[in-house]
């Protein structure tokens, strides 16, 4: 299935519909396509798209692969912390998984949320995360 970088907005800007950034009060749906536009591939820009999706919102790995295909909904689902698991464990499965896209997405989701709350908390974990997915 080829991946579709408009059809993933779209499908994005519906998804984070009515919701806002924590720290900012921009629309959330900002966050994603920052990620994406940072991204040089368009496979990446579509996961970066959807990276919050199934973490954030009412959609199901299900249906990204209905809409997507099972790579970007696999890719997706990595990318999604789950409850219960805790951000070490979370970062270290992503680095583990040797999945170089879900990698630079990740990196390029850490940068951003730095720029939206730059405390310092917020830059030791985005620190400890960077080191940990450039091993």
């Amino acid at each position: 299935m080829r991946v579709d970088y408009f059809k993933a907005l779209k499908f994005a800007i519906e998804a984070h519909k009515g919701q806002l950034r924590k720290h900012t009060g921009a629309p959330f749906v900002i966050h994603p396509i920052r990620v994406a536009e940072s991204l040089d591939y368009e496979y990446q820009r579509v996961v970066a798209l959807l990276h919050d999706v199934i973490e954030d919102c009412d959609v199901s790995q299900v249906e990204l692969n209905s809409e997507f295909g099972a790579e970007v909904a696999k890719d997706v689902l990595l990318l999604t912390h789950a409850k219960g698991v805790t951000y070490k464990q979370y970062i270290k499965d992503i680095a583990d998984s040797g999945n170089m896209d879900v990698i630079q997405v990740k990196i390029r989701d850490i940068l951003d949320n730095i720029t939206d709350h730059p405390s310092e908390h917020m830059l030791k974990k985005s620190v400890w995360a960077l080191e940990e997915l450039s091993k």
